[in-house]
């Protein structure tokens, strides 16, 4: 309890422009005297080693998974193979910058290969903690600093070693580095594991769905005939407009229907919104724009308990009843399933805008299931998947903020770390 207290107590000096005991005032931040600070070009050193001949996998940054081989980027990227020889080569415990405009793109090399001669490799010059240093970089405070250094450089200039070596850097006696990144590590794997979790729930719930409307599951004890029925039967378009001060919300593919400062960080609507179309609960919205992977537009029910508003250009539609409406919700959460049912009837306009009418959207048939008590059996099942994976995705959620909390912390001695 008493280290709590000392810890507050520290970070409110901090905050007041002190400098605690034991601290001292560097151009990193605030840190304790015990820690070193240094220019990065003194932490690090540029290397620039062409391949020259040796046969070594072509290596890429994503912003995702980090330095991988270019193969396994997920879709073909065309290089030429005579000019290779001017790729760099990276040794595993590298680092990486690989943007022309920061926001946190230094990445870790965990094997040796080549990159594109645009990119700039840094190798540790002196004994460091590999780990350390890669939250290090990684963290708020070395991106806001380092789009400090380079706020004005040109569109299209690569950041340099130059860039980057201005900057002054903390360096903790090597114990406390291990331990720092020990520490950090740590939540980072249990990070990994509940997306992991998460992504094998989606494909989970993704196989069901292919099943179900595949019509290969059957429930014991429920009727499970199916009917192959126009959408207009279960869907019908109430036109109501914007009658009182309703929040304006936006439609997205992973969130669904969301307010749209929530969304977007501000409201992109119209000053007059009257002309806006209300979203009662349970309603189903279409958008008529490529969105995400859906080059037909998407469709999502209102699963919010309370009204909204949406552009004019939206399509609102009432399902038969709220089962329904989230049965439909699920079949077009496949961006497979959903182009299937709108190409056939989109049109391509002028600047190739997609030309539907509502009531072109719903006089397609599709295969629903006809008995209620089935129907409510498996939407009970679908929110069972929903609740699990919005659940694990709220713990994913708080532990990255964990984490980022605890990187301002140790990255700058706020709290220190005990060593053995």
């Amino acid at each position: 309890m008493k280290m709590k207290q000392e810890i507050k107590e520290r970070i409110e000096k901090i905050r007041n422009g002190e400098v605690p005991e034991g601290y001292k005032e560097t151009k990193w931040a605030i840190i304790p005297n015990s820690w070193n600070i240094k220019k990065a070009n003194s932490i690090f050193k540029n290397i620039s080693f062409k391949k020259k001949g040796q046969n070594l996998e072509v290596l890429s940054v994503t912003q995702d998974r980090g330095l991988i081989p270019r193969s396994e980027i997920g879709f073909e990227m065309k290089f030429n193979l005579d000019n290779l020889d001017s790729y760099k080569i990276v040794e595993k415990g590298d680092f990486v910058i690989s943007l022309r405009s920061f926001q946190g793109g230094i990445e870790y090399s965990t094997r040796k290969g080549i990159v594109s001669p645009a990119y700039t490799i840094l190798r540790k010059n002196e004994n460091i903690c590999d780990g350390f240093y890669k939250f290090l970089l990684k963290s708020d405070r070395f991106i806001l600093k380092m789009n400090s250094i380079i706020y004005g450089i040109r569109d299209g200039k690569q950041i340099g070693y130059k860039d980057f070596g201005i900057l002054y850097l903390p360096q903790p006696p090597i114990e406390e580095q291990n331990k720092i990144f020990e520490i950090l590590e740590n939540i980072k794997k249990n990070i990994n594991l509940k997306k992991e979790l998460h992504y094998k729930k989606i494909e989970f719930k993704k196989g069901f769905l292919q099943k179900l409307f595949q019509k290969k599951i059957i429930f014991k004890g429920l009727e499970a005939e199916w009917i192959d029925i126009k959408l207009s039967a279960v869907l019908s378009e109430h036109g109501t407009k914007n009658t009182s001060n309703e929040e304006v919300y936006s439609v997205s593919v992973s969130k669904g229907l969301i307010n749209q400062k929530e969304h977007l960080g501000r409201s992109y609507s119209a000053s007059d919104t009257t002309n806006y179309k209300l979203v009662k609960p349970g309603d189903l919205v279409y958008t008529k724009s490529p969105t995400g992977g859906f080059p037909y537009g998407i469709i999502k029910q209102n699963l919010n308990k309370k009204n909204a508003i949406v552009s004019p250009l939206y399509a609102v539609f009432s399902p038969s009843s709220e089962t329904v409406g989230y049965i439909l919700h699920c079949y077009f959460e496949s961006k497979i399933r959903t182009k299937n049912y709108l190409k056939p009837i989109i049109q391509k306009g002028a600047k190739n805008t997609i030309n539907i009418s509502n009531n072109d959207f719903i006089s397609k048939k599709i295969f629903l299931p006809k008995n209620d008590a089935y129907q409510k059996h498996v939407v009970s099942i679908l929110k069972e998947f929903n609740e699990e994976i919005n659940l694990i995705k709220k713990e994913i959620n708080f532990l990255q903020e964990q984490k980022r909390g605890l990187m301002q912390l140790l990255l700058t001695g706020i709290v220190r770390v005990k060593v053995n």
